[in-house]
């Protein structure tokens, strides 16, 4: 009888293993997923602020209208009367038996000045934009929004075991652009917030994100190279990068399943990126970031 209670004791201890031991497995793969989405999100917000940021620094704006404020000064008239006051009214006059006539109160006129805020819609035209009136203030606090983020991206980054070297990496480019920014250094800043996007690509690969994000990622990160080479002149520099951007947009297209469902968006952003390429030739920043400012925006919506 001893021995039948072990028996049945050491079969229930198996059985709680097993299943004990699949829960566990299954709760690591939802916090690995969950993880991994996370750090997806964290690598589109990187792009959006590092994107910003560079555009800033051009003042380029990615949207076709830019709403402004501006205050207005309006004058509101008033009339006093003794011991009373009222607006938009006027005292009554009586006339005397003698034809004189006079005021049945004193009045006295004044007026006060208001000062509202109003906004308006501008369209914004590239060829117009000064790209050296910088706004250096927007610029900074922008990137301390990027510094006070990054720790607890790399805190997810580190759970994957990303390589150290490209989580290091990434911080010491950020230092860099805080530098060149707290410097108002715009050739270094484009530099440094471009070597700081090169590392998202990296990020995307080691989390095996999909092949399509990964791609569209990549040929953002040559475009946006590109872009900070026409700051230094660098025409040929500008020429390798955006057919580097080419062939990394030929593989997108050649992921058939991504291509069926995004057609539009897929010949749209290709025609423009060669759109981009053919402008090149010019060596005119204006048509560059006008060309440029198009394939973000298709990019983006990808």
């Amino acid at each position: 009888m001893e021995k039948f209670r072990k028996i049945i004791f050491a079969i229930i201890l198996i059985i709680s293993s097993f299943f004990l031991s699949g829960c566990d497995d299954n709760q690591l793969e939802n916090d690995y997923s969950d993880t991994k989405e996370k750090v997806i999100e964290e690598m589109r917000y990187l792009d959006t602020r590092i994107v910003d940021t560079l555009n800033s620094l051009n003042n380029i704006t990615l949207e076709n209208y830019s709403v402004s404020s501006k205050e207005i000064t309006t004058t509101t008239q008033s009339t006093q009367g003794s011991g009373q006051e009222s607006e938009g009214k006027s005292e009554t006059s009586t006339t005397n038996a003698q034809g004189s006539s006079s005021s049945s109160s004193s009045t006295e006129n004044s007026s006060k000045d208001e000062k509202i805020s109003v906004s308006e819609m501008k369209k914004e035209a590239m060829i117009l934009t000064d790209v050296n009136d910088i706004d250096w203030k927007n610029i900074k606090n922008q990137i301390e929004l990027i510094n006070s983020f990054w720790a607890i991206i790399a805190i997810d980054l580190y759970s994957f075991n990303v390589n150290n070297e490209d989580i290091t990496g990434f911080n010491i480019a950020l230092d860099k652009a805080i530098l060149s920014i707290k410097d108002e250094n715009k050739k270094e800043a484009l530099t440094n917030l471009t070597e700081m996007y090169s590392y998202i690509p990296k990020y995307l690969k080691a989390v095996s994100a999909e092949n399509s994000i990964q791609n569209i990622y990549q040929t953002k990160e040559h475009i946006l190279t590109a872009y900070a080479l026409v700051e230094r002149d660098d025409w040929n520099g500008i020429t390798t990068r955006v057919n580097e951007a080419r062939n990394s947009f030929n593989n997108i297209m050649n992921d058939t399943d991504y291509t069926n469902k995004n057609k539009y968006k897929v010949d749209k952003a290709y025609i423009l990126i060669n759109d981009l390429a053919a402008a090149i030739s010019n060596n005119d920043a204006t048509i560059f970031y006008m060309k440029y400012k198009n394939v973000i925006q298709a990019l983006n919506v990808m």
